[in-house]
């Protein structure tokens, strides 16, 4: 039978993998053959960066890698070593264009429900660094590789095509003059700075994890007590009887594979 990502991770041996990340030196202790989505999100931190399918097909996670647009669901940890990574928190950094592509997303109200902005946001930023005034076709085939299923594109892609005119003008209007005006989100800031916490973007402080696995698939009680995991091993018994943990049940024949309980 094939193994599973999860048992690749699991047999892989861990190695420092440095980098610049967001203009900071970085060094992390993975597997090379991690994607480099799971580890800028799950090793650092920098859930800016989404994860919508982890196999290049949707474009939420992408990434600039030496200045070119990646999917970082692709990449390999290992690749990024010596090489220089910008996620969508590290935009405002960058020059010539620094904040203004997401000032001028909250003026078009190109980030709505904000899952696709930072690949948007990314892939956008490297094309104006190259062409500063880019054509609507140069800018639909920049942004091509990212879904959005609530856009339609067309306020993505004014938005780009209208960075610089979009300046300082990205405020809400005053009460009272706001009929015929377009609002800014109140939520947009978070969703156009990478900030915006979804479900699989929170981690609580003073959590546990859960690792439950069957035993066929070889998995050791010391393979993940180094991440502070707790370890049931999973057998017939725990599937006909379920398992309490802290008080919270883990209902019988709810686990079929590998799988981390994260609260």
């Amino acid at each position: 039978m094939a193994m599973t990502e999860q048992q690749h991770l699991s047999l892989a041996a861990t190695t420092p993998i440095s980098f610049s990340l967001n203009g900071r030196h970085v060094s992390v202790l993975a597997p090379p053959i991690k994607r480099l989505s799971r580890v800028l999100r799950e090793e650092l931190g920098l859930t800016g960066t989404k994860v919508g399918c982890d196999a290049g097909d949707c474009g939420a996670c992408t990434v600039l890698l030496d200045g070119e647009p990646v999917c970082a669901c692709l990449i390999a940890a290992g690749q990024a070593e010596a090489c220089e990574i910008t996620t969508v928190e590290g935009l405002p950094k960058r020059s010539p264009v620094y904040d203004k592509l997401q000032k001028s997303f909250l003026t078009h109200g190109a980030a709505q429900c904000g899952a696709c902005t930072p690949g948007m946001l990314v892939a956008a930023t490297a094309l104006l660094e190259k062409n500063r005034a880019p054509s609507e076709c140069e800018v639909m085939d920049a942004i091509g590789g990212i879904l959005c299923r609530c856009t339609g594109y067309r306020k993505i892609v004014a938005a780009v095509l209208e960075v610089e005119a979009n300046q300082g003008a990205h405020d809400s209007p005053d009460a009272g003059h706001a009929v015929g005006n377009r609002l800014v989100r109140l939520d947009g800031q978070r969703k156009v700075a990478g900030t915006e916490t979804y479900g699989a973007d929170e981690i609580p402080e003073g959590r546990s994890i859960v690792v439950l696995a069957k035993e066929k698939y070889g998995l050791r009680g010391r393979d993940v007590q180094s991440i502070g995991a707790k370890f049931i091993p999973f057998s017939a018994q725990t599937r006909m009887s379920g398992c309490d943990l802290d008080g919270r049940i883990i209902r019988k024949g709810a686990v079929d594979a590998i799988v981390s309980f994260v609260g």
